[in-house]
């Protein structure tokens, strides 16, 4: 059985939750390679 694809809340869930933890501030190159390792694609 294939993976269930992830919802826009759950993808929005996921990045607040990476940009709010390490209150760290990021470059969009930085974000965007932080989203992918938690299971966000981007252009999706």
């Amino acid at each position: 059985m294939g993976r269930r694809g992830v919802s826009l809340q759950e993808k929005r869930e996921r990045i607040l939750r990476i940009y709010h933890e390490p209150k760290d501030v990021f470059n969009l190159k930085k974000l965007e390679k932080l989203g992918s390792k938690a299971g966000v694609v981007l252009r999706t």
